[in-house]
């Protein structure tokens, strides 16, 4: 089976997909050498400096300290987001297993089990399938995410055919696999809006700004080789992280992203020689 899942997966390592994340990250850095870079001027102009050029102690002292909150507060929220992403994660693969189960129960003889319509067939799963992996990813993928309407309709038309209250068991599991799927959807929603707001980065701004303006102050005129090599290694450090946060908050798109594929062995079928195993749910 050719469904739009396999073939978002062929494209998936695409040179977009590939510099993108690095362009982020350069970004992230850029910005932070900016940042940094300011705030070791200002911090030559405005502090007062002793003759050699350097702040007193205390003062190096205390941008040392905001330096080393900015580095928590930043690895907090890397975790944060990395837990989005397990999220995201989780809830596609719960997703998958209850599509594999659904399809199973009805590739049975719908006509002779009580409380579903005989119209119900296992196409419905994979049609189900196609939808999310080309539509939905891209839906989830947008700045406000939303699930795809189309796919909703597929589930609302299965639910519409099953009747668990005078159905057999084996009707009642397809009924509980169904709302499985529906809490599984709405769990990769809810992990898709987890984005960090413009507001942390600001503040996470100001903090390197202050930090290094404090710990490496620079006279003008008088440049300090050491100074300049702090930046560097602030900037890239909280350049490195920032841009890996970035990448975790689009678990659809990003470097680390959930594949279209996870979906493939829903819809595979078992007689297929060429039909290839589950892929991991996230492609690094």
């Amino acid at each position: 089976m050719q469904g739009a899942a396999q073939q978002l997966a062929s494209a998936e390592w695409s040179v977009w997909g590939a510099v993108h994340p690095l362009l982020s990250i350069v970004t992230m850095v850029g910005a932070a050498f900016v940042t940094a870079s300011l705030g070791v001027v200002v911090g030559g102009l405005l502090l007062p400096l002793e003759e050699e050029g350097r702040p007193p102690r205390r003062v190096v002292e205390t941008g040392k300290m905001i330096l080393n909150l900015l580095m928590i507060v930043v690895g907090l929220s890397l975790g944060a987001s990395k837990s989005s992403l397990d999220r995201a994660s989780s809830a596609t693969v719960s997703e998958r297993e209850a599509l594999i189960g659904l399809r199973a129960i009805l590739e049975r003889n719908t006509d002779k089990l009580s409380g579903v319509d005989p119209s119900l067939k296992p196409a419905i799963v994979e049609e189900y399938v196609d939808r999310v992996a080309s539509h939905e990813w891209a839906a989830l993928s947008r700045g406000d995410p939303d699930l795809d309407p189309g796919a909703t309709r597929i589930l609302d038309s299965i639910r519409a055919r099953l009747d668990p209250e005078q159905g057999s068991f084996a009707v009642k599991s397809a009924w509980d696999r169904l709302s499985a799927i529906e809490r599984a959807r709405r769990d990769r929603l809810a992990a898709s809006g987890a984005a960090v707001p413009i507001f942390f980065w600001a503040m996470c701004g100001l903090l390197l700004a202050v930090g290094c303006a404090f710990s490496t102050p620079m006279c003008p005129g008088r440049p300090r080789q050491g100074a300049w090599i702090c930046v560097v290694a602030y900037s890239v450090c909280i350049g490195t992280i920032g841009g890996t946060i970035r990448e975790f908050e689009r678990p659809w798109t990003g470097w680390i992203r959930i594949a279209p594929s996870t979906y493939s062995t829903a819809i595979e079928d078992p007689s297929d020689d060429d039909a290839s195993g589950p892929g991991p749910a996230i492609r690094p």
